[in-house]
Parts: C-alpha cells; sequence; structure tokens
C-alpha cells in the first residue's frame, strides 16, 4: 500500500505520510525499530516540508519517533525532542492536549517494552 501511495501520489503527500506512519507503527510493534525510525524520519522530514513545523500531524510524528527511540534506549536524543516538544505543544495545543500530556509524564524517557 505504501508503494502504490508513493507511485500514485508522490512521497511529500498527506495520504502517503499517513500510510507510512501506519507502516513505521507496525514495523515498531513487529521490533523492527530501526525501520521503523528510518521511516518515522522520512515522514516527519517531508511533513515538515508540507505542512511546517507546528502543524498537529509533525508533532505528533516528532513525538512518535521520541518515543520509539526511547524503546530504543536512544535516550539523549529522544530527551532533546521532548525538550524541544513540550513548549511548543503546550503553546500551540495547549497544556490539556494529548501530546502535552504524554510529553509531561513523567516516565517519557523509561524504556517499558
Amino acid at each position: 500500500v505504501h508503494a502504490w501511495r508513493i507511485q500514485r501520489y508522490g512521497r511529500d503527500h498527506e495520504r502517503t505520510f499517513e500510510t507510512a506512519t501506519h507502516l513505521a507503527a507496525s514495523q515498531r510493534s513487529l521490533g523492527m525499530l530501526a525501520a521503523s525510525t528510518t521511516l518515522q524520519r522520512r515522514v516527519l522530514a517531508g511533513q515538515r516540508r508540507l505542512l511546517g513545523d507546528t502543524h498537529f500531524w509533525t508533532l505528533e510524528s516528532e513525538l512518535a519517533l521520541a518515543d520509539t527511540l526511547v524503546e530504543m534506549n536512544e535516550l539523549d536524543e529522544a530527551r532533546e525532542i521532548r525538550d524541544r516538544l513540550l513548549p511548543v505543544v503546550t503553546r500551540i495545543l495547549g497544556p490539556d492536549n494529548r501530546l502535552a500530556h504524554w510529553l509531561n509524564r513523567p516516565d517519557f524517557l523509561v524504556n517499558n517494552f
């Protein structure tokens, strides 16, 4: 499906990003963490180009990347993402938004997998 979406819509299309996000989540669930982070980074770069740094989907994708990085024990990069995202998410989406709650979890940087 992802390859078909790329062919039909191109790499930088919302539908392609949506499919790629689901594929990355499936890869993560299957333990294919390196492949998942590669795809997550590609999606994030495209969303930044197409939607901007502060669009909800871009912020959500970056949070998903940070969460996968925690699972990979790449805590320094995950912490950098969290520290950069938290004030942006709080300012744009509000402190009660689910992304803000997720970033504020005391165990955000704890690998529970």
